[in-house]
């Protein structure tokens, strides 16, 4: 199996792909091409691990090291940490909804110190297994995809953001007990978009920030998009939070299966390439340098259709747009 360096590049240029995306075998050698240098794959658990071991993912990882483009995964991970089947014997550990029964359909209890201590063992466990394929410092692990989190008496005092920031500190606090320079993100997203109240980062935990509500016929600082305009501020609390050094942005430019509403057959790419350059700049100017996009549903049928995507446009936004 390839093998790779786990020290990522400090400014970041890449897209996050699924594995059938990769039915365009021409994705590494363009992603390289065009002065990008990263490529996150992005699934559940199992479809990674499935595509990886398989001669195409062996593949990937092998054309991604000769072309020095870094590999890394990026997933919804939370029934791995904390499995659902645990449920029926241990309902204390999952959370709270609205009615006040205890519920496995997202997340967890994160006042539960049994739940925590289940979610750092297994996630010491699956990041075992992705370092096989590709050796990794910066780690993706998310919660469940938009899903509500605990209401519990003891988690009621703690907004969603916080909540998702009590399991991301306790991840990262669990794998640098083993690997001292790791780092793991904070996905501020959908139910998490917020910036926490209550609770700090842990050393290591870096910003991911992925407004998948915003608008995209408008810059995201427009002030005259009203989906948009709370984008500023609360950017601006982000950054003073957990600072912007280290922080990621994860935008969706390129994602078709967004612009598809995730249904098939896919529409082509409604790319905006002035939107994208307002946007880099409005991201720069809060020092973030590390970008990457969602590119799914750009596979061998979508590049048949429509014709490859506009790698080189957002190269040349992520190059061109204030300094690299």
């Amino acid at each position: 199996m390839t093998k790779g360096s786990h020290a990522e590049t400090t400014i970041k240029r890449g897209i996050v792909l699924s594995p059938a995306d990769f039915t365009w075998d021409e994705w590494i050698e363009r992603i390289a091409g065009v002065g990008l240098n990263y490529v996150g794959i992005h699934s559940s658990l199992e479809a990674i691990i499935s595509f990886l071991d398989s001669p195409a993912g062996q593949a990937v990882l092998a054309a991604a090291e000769r072309n020095r483009v870094d590999v890394n995964f990026e997933l919804h991970v939370m029934s791995e940490l904390l499995p659902r089947g645990m449920f029926a014997e241990r309902p204390e550990l999952y959370r709270m909804d609205e009615s006040g029964k205890r519920t496995p359909d997202a997340n967890l209890c994160v006042s539960s110190a049994d739940a925590i201590s289940i979610v750092q063992e297994n996630t010491l466990r699956v990041a075992a297994v992705l370092r096989k394929f590709h050796d990794v410092n910066r780690y993706h692990f998310w919660p469940h995809d938009n899903r509500p989190w605990c209401l519990c008496a003891a988690c009621s005092n703690l907004s969603f953001s916080d909540q998702a920031l009590v399991l991301t500190n306790a991840m990262c606090e669990a794998l640098r007990e083993q690997q001292l320079d790791a780092q793991v993100a904070h996905l501020a997203y959908a139910t998490t978009i917020e910036t926490p109240a209550r609770v700090r980062p842990a050393r290591g935990v870096f910003l991911q920030y992925a407004p998948i509500f915003r608008c995209y016929d408008h810059g995201l600082d427009d002030p005259s998009c009203d989906k948009n305009r709370g984008h500023i501020a609360g950017l601006r609390r982000l950054c003073g939070y957990f600072g912007s050094e280290s922080a990621e942005v994860l935008e969706y430019w390129l994602d078709v299966s967004l612009f598809s509403s995730y249904n098939r057959p896919a529409i082509r790419l409604p790319f905006s390439e002035q939107v994208l350059q307002r946007d880099v700049a409005f991201y720069r100017g809060f020092g973030i340098r590390r970008f990457s996009t969602f590119g799914v549903y750009i596979d061998a049928d979508y590049v048949r259709r429509f014709g490859p995507p506009p790698l080189a446009e957002y190269a040349r936004a992520l190059r061109t747009t204030g300094s690299a």
